[in-house]
């Protein structure tokens, strides 16, 4: 009977190539300019407040800020104890993603900026 050393290798392989995929996505949201195409990672989210029913403020693990509007007004956003994110294909907030709330209610965001700090 044999015993394989690959699988370990696999992992550590796969791990890795996952860890460089985290990263790469965080430095998209930090470092690009083009609002179109910006991205967080979901992983990334430290925490939120929603400003309003159609306004959401998301916060990094560095603090870095993000304002997401969403369409048309959140109504209980304001209220929210927590929520969710539904991004599509990825594991990264971009404008094509959406919030949904306890009562099961989405909505889509409108627009996704990075807030530069003062």
């Amino acid at each position: 009977m044999t015993v394989s050393t690959r699988i370990p290798y696999v992992s550590l392989l796969i791990t890795t190539f996952l860890l460089n995929g985290l990263i790469s996505t965080h430095l998209l949201a930090d470092e690009h300019s083009d609002t179109d195409n910006l991205q967080l990672g979901i992983h990334q989210v430290g925490s939120w407040h929603a400003a309003s029913d159609s306004e959401l403020i998301l916060k990094d693990h560095q603090n870095n800020q993000y304002q997401v509007t969403l369409k048309p007004p959140c109504t209980g956003l304001g209220e929210a104890k927590s929520i969710a994110f539904i991004s599509h294909g990825s594991s990264s907030l971009d404008r094509s993603s959406s919030v949904v709330l306890a009562s099961g209610k989405r909505c889509p965001f409108e627009s996704f900026h990075h807030q530069k700090t003062k």
